[in-house]
């Protein structure tokens, strides 16, 4: 009944079963080789032979999504064209490749609807949806969110930003 160690694995050398013996992390090792010695007695003399047990870790969602600069500073020009792609907003997150890295991205502020911006959920591309005039409004304070895709809902993370739009003025 005594057990093997590996670090971060453990084998019962009774049973032969692995077992964890600390936390594991997707992105150090996505998976790992063990090399065990498996000792057979029960034709009544020792038979001994090595097995590579190859263990695939899966990726928990345990990285919530970051934005390299917060607050952002994004200039318009009062004369931009309806439908044009004024800025890109790309967060990051450290999870493994898969849903739990991938972001959908969201404007918060109540607004939102009367709003002359619109934002791609799955690029992050702030676009022009509607006239601008820097007399009327001369800046715009919008929170654009970022949300991870995992596939449970209750776990997904997100993080928020701050985008302060200024409008330039053109004689008009």
């Amino acid at each position: 009944g005594g057990s093997s160690g590996y670090g971060i694995f453990v084998v019962d050398a009774a049973t032969g079963e692995i077992y964890v013996a600390q936390e594991l992390d997707y992105e150090s090792a996505s998976r790992s080789t063990l090399q065990v010695s498996v000792e057979d007695t029960l034709q009544g003399y020792p038979s001994q032979r090595l097995v590579l047990v190859e263990i695939h870790v899966q990726d928990s969602n345990d990285h919530t999504p970051t934005w390299p600069q917060d607050p952002m500073t994004v200039v318009v020009s009062e004369s931009a064209t309806l439908g044009m792609s004024l800025f890109t907003f790309q967060a990051l997150d450290g999870d493994g490749p898969g849903p739990n890295s991938q972001l959908s991205y969201s404007l918060l502020q109540p607004e939102a609807r009367h709003s002359p911006f619109q934002l791609d959920t799955h690029s992050g591309e702030l676009s022009l949806r509607g006239p601008l005039d820097r007399e009327a409004q001369a800046a715009y304070l919008l929170v654009v969110q970022a949300t991870d895709q995992a596939h449970n809902i209750s776990q997904r993370r997100s993080a928020a930003l701050t985008a302060h739009v200024f409008v330039m003025d053109e004689n008009d």
